[in-house]
């Protein structure tokens, strides 16, 4: 599937504001608990997924 360098872009603004505003929230959860621990996968994926994207829009 191909995507216009436009719904790129949008997707690294979009992956941008989740990592920000889990970076934000993070410090609140307490480690070891369920929340926390998902929050901190969303984070890892999120990061993942805009590095993928990125790398897409720069081909």
């Amino acid at each position: 599937m191909t995507y216009t360098k436009e719904e790129l872009l949008e997707g690294i603004q979009a992956m941008d504001s989740l990592i920000k505003k889990s970076e934000k929230t993070l410090p609140n959860l307490v480690p070891g608990t369920g929340p926390h621990t998902t929050l901190t996968r969303r984070l890892k994926a999120f990061k993942l997924t805009k590095a993928i994207l990125e790398e897409k829009l720069s081909e």
